[in-house]
């Protein structure tokens, strides 16, 4: 369960924003055809060409900004 503050609805009569509980649920594959099984590798070969390009916490907040206002 997740919670993202203000990002919820406001009261009728009021004027602060509520927080958004949102409930996740994963599922995994448990049996997967041979088909399945070469797209996954070959998803996962195209995550470790550039892994920084797909994750968005592999840099830092500072590395961001740096980038920013860096040349």
């Amino acid at each position: 369960m997740f919670r993202l503050k203000n990002k919820g609805i406001r009261p009728v009569r009021g004027s602060v924003v509520g927080d958004l509980y949102c409930h996740v649920s994963l599922e995994t594959p448990v049996r997967l055809t041979a088909r399945q099984r070469e797209l996954l590798r070959e998803f996962e070969a195209i995550n470790q060409q550039d892994p920084e390009a797909h994750n968005p916490r592999a840099k830092s907040f500072f590395d961001r900004v740096r980038e920013f206002f860096g040349p």
